[in-house]
């Protein structure tokens, strides 16, 4: 969807606590509907913003370095897919998918380098809630792969 011409494009706002608010750069719009990433690496966080950038399917809405940053993400951007670690401080990502299965909310996809293909985090985080586990250490060798299972996480089920 492109911006119309009195809109300005999306644009990236770091703040002090590990958080990237992304949104239209018109005070007080807020880019709704797209992807929320919740990963305590930045360098990782970047790797995904840097991989859907672009992808006018998947735009990314924020960026979370750990789990009260993303509940308040979330509440603001209502996004329409959400990729979450499982090794984050404090709240980790299991305890987390716990908690959002209380309530309605977007579909997680699982990024993390414990979930290997048939491992038990794999099967834990799935038993909890993720609609897909992918194995981080693979985004850039298979960043396709990744696009293409983020895509299919998105879409309603």
């Amino acid at each position: 969807m492109a911006a119309s011409p009195s809109e300005k494009p999306a644009v990236v706002r770091p703040d002090r606590d590990g958080v990237s608010v992304i949104g239209a750069a018109n005070p007080g719009t807020i880019a709704m509907g797209g992807v929320l990433i919740i990963d305590d690496s930045l360098t990782v966080r970047a790797i995904i913003e840097e991989m859907l950038a672009g992808d006018s399917d998947l735009t990314v809405v924020g960026s979370a370095s750990d789990v009260d940053t993303a509940r308040r993400l979330i509440d603001r951007h209502r996004p329409r897919v959400i990729t979450l670690d499982l090794a984050m401080p404090g709240i980790d990502g299991l305890t987390f998918l716990d908690e959002l299965a209380a309530s309605p909310h977007a579909p997680v996809l699982v990024v993390s380098s414990q979930t290997r293909r048939g491992s038990d985090s794999e099967h834990e985080a799935i038993e909890r809630g993720a609609v897909a586990c992918f194995d981080k250490a693979h985004l850039l060798s298979h960043a396709k792969d990744f696009r293409r299972l983020l895509k299919k996480s998105a879409k309603p089920h």
